[in-house]
């Protein structure tokens, strides 16, 4: 069968239409590749810089809280509604990895005079900390006791037991468990070394347990500041 020229034009109009929707469509998946790409390249960056900007303040507050630069602001805390306030803004996070989120509060508290943002670092950092290291289905409780003229907070969370030998370096700038980092969140090596000197800017005390069923944090705050003592040459 012979076809007249209308027929062979309006067939090469119809392959070059086809050749040209092709090309198109090669051209938008590659440029959506590329776009997916330099997205990708552009999180990983900006996730670089956070690091180093965080690891840069963490290394210039370390550095004041040693030199003795830092003053605590005291005030008093009303316990019972500001550490829920800290707690619960861990939630979402702590859902979002099949984690449990716990808090034990007794019925009556004693005021707390303390630095409320010094403690708040020191909170948000042991929640941050038991986020990283607590895996899917396992629990976080942050308790908190009354003694005497004391406060006593832990954070408790479930997970691999971190070895006897590791636990006194734990405090140390720069160490890190980066086999138990399943969440891979990274961080600077610096939060539990900012930790232990700002609850001693406070007062208080830190220490740390870790065994098979969970790690614990427990913090001893002084309910009151402590009496400074005199300078060489000044007196009471």
């Amino acid at each position: 069968m012979n076809l007249d020229r209308r027929q062979l034009q309006a067939a090469a109009t119809t392959d070059s239409e086809t050749d040209n929707e092709t090309d198109n469509e090669t051209e938008s998946v590659t440029a959506a590749l590329q776009a997916e790409r330099s997205a990708r390249y552009l999180q990983i960056l900006q996730t670089e810089c956070d690091r180093e900007l965080s690891l840069v303040n963490d290394l210039l507050e370390l550095q004041r809280l040693e030199a003795g630069a830092v003053q605590p602001v005291w005030a008093s805390l009303d316990l019972r509604e500001w550490i829920p306030e800290i707690v619960l803004a861990y939630r979402e996070r702590a859902e979002s990895r099949q984690q449990t989120l716990h808090l034990e509060l007794p019925e009556t508290l004693p005021t707390l005079v303390t630095d409320e943002q010094i403690f708040s670092s020191v909170l948000r950092e042991l929640l941050t900390n038991a986020c990283k290291y607590t895996p899917p289905a396992g629990a976080i409780t942050v308790s908190v006791t009354p003694a005497d003229v004391t406060l006593q907070l832990s954070v408790n969370n479930t997970g691999t037991a971190i070895p006897p030998e590791e636990l006194p370096r734990l405090f140390e700038k720069f160490y890190r468990l980066v086999s138990r980092d399943q969440w891979r969140q990274g961080g600077t090596g610096l939060g539990l070394s900012l930790v232990k000197q700002q609850v001693e800017r406070l007062g208080g005390t830190v220490s740390m347990t870790s065994d098979d069923t969970a790690t614990v944090f427990q913090l001893g705050l002084p309910l009151e500041p402590p009496v400074a003592e005199p300078k060489p040459g000044e007196f009471l």
